[in-house]
């Protein structure tokens, strides 16, 4: 079985990769809510279930909004603090529209867009890339 390596993030340090975001793919709502009937307790999050063209894809689909004035189009350095584009990924991932996630309680909102943010930062650190030798 080949090792595995990482990159490292100080000089001369070598650090393991921090895992994905804890329940990045099912996401546990701390207040359940009833939307259209259905009581939600969790939200799916299939982002580990991307590949690099799907999100390549999102992330073209998400320019194309901002380019026909349909977000905030707020500018950031990163996609990983554009709360708009996180908002996007969750739709598009979860497979659930927009008035959805505005109908949730705020603590269940942030809680999701959190586990969100927090896997795209995790994926931009510098100490996330690892490859095999």
């Amino acid at each position: 079985m080949a090792e595995k390596k990482t990159v490292p993030a100080v000089q001369g340090a070598v650090q393991a990769a921090p895992a994905p975001a804890a329940g990045v793919e099912r996401v546990a709502l701390p207040i359940p809510f009833k939307y259209e009937g259905e009581e939600v307790a969790f939200v799916d999050l299939s982002i580990l279930n991307m590949s690099g063209a799907d999100f390549r894809k999102l992330r073209r689909d998400y320019v194309q909004l901002m380019k026909n004035g349909q977000t905030f189009g707020q500018v950031s350095l990163s996609l990983a603090l554009d709360d708009d584009f996180i908002e996007f990924a969750a739709m598009r991932v979860s497979g659930r529209r927009e008035d959805f996630f505005s109908a949730m309680p705020v603590q269940d909102y942030m809680t999701v867009m959190g586990r969100l943010e927090t896997f795209f930062l995790q994926s931009v650190s510098p100490t996330a890339a690892t490859f095999k030798a």
